[in-house]
C-alpha cells in the first residue's frame, strides 16, 4: 500500500520496472504547470512531473502572472471541462507571456470525439482519456518543446 504523499519517492522506481524512462537527462520541459479543481485531485500528476524531474506547481484558474515561463500546462477535466475551439484558445491564451508559450495537455474522462477535435483546433497538443497511460505524458515532457505540436498528425490521444 502507497499512501498519495509517497508517489514522488516509489513511482518513478515502479516506472522503470514496467520499462517506462524515467530520467531527468532527456527531459526539456523544465517546469510543469497542473490545472485542477484542487490539489488533491492534481497531486498525482504533479507527482509524475516531478518524477521526470520537472518543477510543478498546482493552479486552479490560470492567469497570466502564475503562468510566466512554464514549459507545459497539464490541464485536469475536474477544472478545464469540455469547451468549443474558441474557448480553449481563450484558456491556453491565459499560459502565454512571450512569444512562446506552453505545451498543453487535457487529461479527461471519456472526452468524446468532437471534443478533442475542438481541444486540438484550441491548441491542446495531447487529450489523454481517463483511465490513462502516462507514457504519453512523459513523453511530451521528453521531447515536445513549445512549439512544436502544430498539425492534428502531431496529436495523440490515449
Amino acid at each position: 500500500r502507497v499512501y498519495c504523499h509517497q508517489w514522488a519517492q516509489v513511482l518513478p522506481e515502479w516506472l522503470r520496472c514496467c520499462g517506462a524512462s524515467v530520467s531527468n537527462q532527456e527531459m526539456n520541459a523544465q517546469s510543469v504547470a497542473v490545472v485542477s479543481a484542487t490539489p488533491a485531485i492534481g497531486s498525482a500528476l504533479m507527482d509524475l512531473a516531478e518524477s521526470a524531474g520537472a518543477v510543478t506547481l498546482w493552479c486552479r484558474d490560470v492567469c497570466r502572472w502564475q503562468m510566466r515561463q512554464v514549459d507545459a500546462v497539464w490541464w485536469d477535466d475536474s477544472a478545464a471541462g469540455a469547451a468549443t475551439a474558441m474557448q480553449w484558445k481563450e484558456r491556453l491564451a491565459k499560459c502565454t507571456t512571450t512569444e512562446r508559450g506552453p505545451v498543453h495537455a487535457w487529461i479527461a474522462n471519456a472526452p468524446r470525439c468532437s471534443q478533442v477535435k475542438a481541444a486540438m483546433e484550441g491548441g491542446i497538443s495531447l487529450t489523454l482519456s481517463k483511465p490513462h497511460r502516462i507514457d504519453p505524458l512523459l513523453s511530451l515532457l521528453r521531447t515536445c518543446r513549445p512549439g512544436q505540436v502544430k498539425s492534428a498528425a502531431d496529436l495523440r490521444v490515449a
